[in-house]
């Protein structure tokens, strides 16, 4: 055999990805990440709902014996905790996605920003290379918070619906 069928095949020369295609790239993958997280986030509260609500259908009946549950306070106590547990165990669940998803989308802001200033002709410097690279990471998952606009912004509704079902339960059932 002559000796060139026997050499080891050379690399191929990549094709290396621009800077600007890594950006495009990363900023469309973001945006597939946060229908995720928000797929994620309404199956959460939707099975919170059902299943609470399946649960006083349980106490209470589907005949609305109201005064049965209201005439035993050891029934109605069991409700009442398995409603606060219930609501506080999904409550976190949907706080840590919530704050998963934020993470995601203040990322996904300071990526345009730079994409912007790519375009503007903008050439990044030594601490913007190395803030793009960390942004370039897995955001969902870092372990740091994202901004305090944001948080107030996507934690509020959290705030009104895991407090507020308990509360309905009580006051129904006073």
């Amino acid at each position: 055999m002559p000796a060139h069928e026997h050499a080891r095949p050379t690399e191929v020369e990549s094709n290396a990805i621009t800077l600007d295609e890594l950006i495009r790239d990363q900023l469309a993958g973001k945006v597939v990440a946060l229908a995720r997280y928000d797929q994620i986030i309404w199956k959460i509260r939707a099975g919170y709902v059902a299943v609470l609500y399946g649960m006083l259908t349980f106490f209470v009946g589907k005949e609305a014996g109201v005064s049965a549950v209201l005439g035993n306070s050891s029934t109605f106590g069991s409700l009442l905790r398995i409603s606060l547990s219930l609501s506080v165990c999904a409550f976190l669940i949907d706080v840590a996605f919530v704050l998963s998803k934020l993470r995601v989308v203040a990322t996904r802001n300071r990526l345009s920003d730079i994409a912007i200033q790519r375009a503007g002709g903008h050439k990044l410097q030594g601490r913007e290379q190395a803030e793009l690279a960390d942004l370039l990471h897995l955001s969902g998952e870092a372990l740091k918070l994202p901004p305090v606009a944001l948080l107030v912004a996507g934690l509020w509704p959290l705030l009104v619906l895991y407090p507020v079902t308990p509360l309905a339960i009580w006051l129904a059932f006073p």
